[in-house]
Parts: structure tokens; sequence; C-alpha cells
């Protein structure tokens, strides 16, 4: 009877030490060193060089430039006063609305108000009334624009 019980205690500590090696898998402390390592010499290598447009965020992701991002924006109201586009892009901004002001570089002072970027176009069309109501315009145009513009 003891000698069942001597195996039956084997067999159980063995499927004990098997399911807990299937469900917690010990891992590499040398591999996930290495990796880490790397990734912090790939990000300092980009810290020291500014000038480099090409990020590097992953190992798998090498890296990506800021034209290959394009979005859309909606060209509203231009101003003359810049207090007044300033005003415009308050009431966009505190109804939720991305927004920016750029100088119009073909008209000396003149502002125009920008609202977004999106990444669709339907994402201003979807909005394009309760936009038109904050900007208090009907003239809206919309553009593509990148991060390099």
């Amino acid at each position: 009877m003891s000698s069942e019980r001597l195996v039956g205690f084997f067999v159980l500590f063995g499927l004990v030490t098997l399911v807990f090696f299937i469900f917690f898998p010990e891992k590499s402390v040398s591999n996930q060193s290495i990796l880490e390592n790397k990734k912090i010499e790939s990000v300092e290598k980009n810290y020291k060089n500014p000038d480099k447009k090409l990020l590097s965020f992953d190992l798998e992701f090498e890296s990506f430039d800021e034209s290959d991002f394009d979005f859309f924006v909606l060209k509203g109201n231009s101003f003359e006063d810049k207090k007044n586009a300033e005003r415009s892009l308050k009431k966009l901004n505190d109804a939720g609305y991305p927004a920016f002001i750029e100088k119009s570089e073909k008209i000396n002072n003149l502002y125009v108000v920008y609202v977004g970027p999106f990444l669709e176009k339907n994402d201003i069309l979807n909005d394009i009334e309760n936009i038109q109501i904050i900007s208090e315009s009907k003239n809206e145009e919309i553009l593509r624009w990148n991060l390099s513009d």
C-alpha cells in the first residue's frame, strides 16, 4: 500500500510540475536584457542625432518618416487680427476639436484657423455642421495635410 502511495505522489508531483512549466514558462534573463539594451541603444542613437528625420521605437518596426502621415484639416475662417483668430481657436478647442492657427504665406497679416488634423476626410464630414456653428463659418475647405508641411 505504501509503494502505491509513493508512486501516486511522484505522478501527482510530476503533473503539478508539468502544469507549472506550461503555464509559467521561465523567461531567459540574458535574452530579455539583450533586447532591452538594443531598444535603449536605438532610442539613444535617435536622440543624439536630432537632425535625423527617421525615428525608431521598436526592434520589429524599423522606422518611419514624417511624410508617411497624411491627415485632413478643415481650413476655416481667416482673420486680419490675430486676437480674433485666437478667439475662434479657443471656441473650437473648448468644444473639443483639435485646431491650430497658421499665418498666411501669401497675404501679410492674415491668420487662418484650421480644424484638425483628422485621420480621415469622413471624420470632418461627420461633424462639419457642428464645426460651422462653433466657428461661425460657411466657407470651409477640406485639405490634405502632413507633418512635413
